[in-house]
C-alpha cells in the first residue's frame, strides 16, 4: 500500500461501515468501534466519503447538514488520514470535495471541531477557527472551525 498519490486519489462516497476502522485508528485509537460511530452516520442526507488505496481506506470524512449560529450550514465529524497518508493532499482533497456538497446545497457555512492538532490543515482548507479551545470525548482538546461559503457561489 502507500502507493498512491493524490493527484490520482478518487474519493468516492462509501458506507459508514467502511471507514469506522479508519475512524477509530486515528481518532479514538484503544476505545471500541462503538465508540467511532456518531448519532448522524445513519441518517439520509449524510455523506461518507474516502480515499481508497488497493481497497483500503486510507482517508475518510463524513458531513451532514447541521446549523451552526442559526445559519444553513453543513458539519464535517470524522475526517481521518492514515498516518503513512497525511501530508501529501489527501485531507485537502476530502475538504474540496464536502465543499462542493455544501456549496451546492446553497448553504451559508461549512463547520467542524477542529483538533487543536490539525489547526493549521484547517486554516489551510479556509477554516477560521473561532472560540476558545474546549475537550470532547476522549479529553482531545479542540476549537471551532467555520469555513464561510458566500464568497465560493460567484
Amino acid at each position: 500500500m502507500n502507493s498512491r498519490s493524490v493527484s490520482d486519489a478518487e474519493v468516492v462516497r462509501v458506507d459508514v461501515t467502511q471507514i469506522l476502522d479508519l475512524r477509530r485508528r486515528i481518532l479514538r485509537p484503544g476505545l471500541p468501534i462503538a465508540a467511532s460511530e456518531y448519532p448522524q452516520d445513519h441518517l439520509e442526507e449524510t455523506h461518507h466519503w474516502a480515499i481508497l488505496d488497493a481497497g483500503h481506506v486510507v482517508a475518510c470524512l463524513t458531513q451532514f447538514p447541521e446549523r451552526y449560529d442559526s445559519q444553513h450550514a453543513w458539519r464535517l465529524r470524522g475526517m481521518a488520514v492514515d498516518p503513512s497518508y497525511q501530508g501529501r493532499g489527501f485531507g485537502q482533497a476530502l475538504v474540496n470535495k464536502a465543499t462542493e456538497v455544501v456549496v451546492l446545497d446553497g448553504a451559508e457555512l461549512f463547520w467542524c471541531n477542529a483538533r487543536v492538532s490539525a489547526a493549521g490543515f484547517y486554516e489551510k482548507q479556509g477554516f477560521e477557527l473561532l472560540g476558545p479551545v474546549f475537550l470532547t470525548e476522549p479529553g482531545v482538546p479542540h476549537r471551532v472551525g467555520v469555513k464561510r461559503l458566500t464568497q465560493q457561489r460567484n
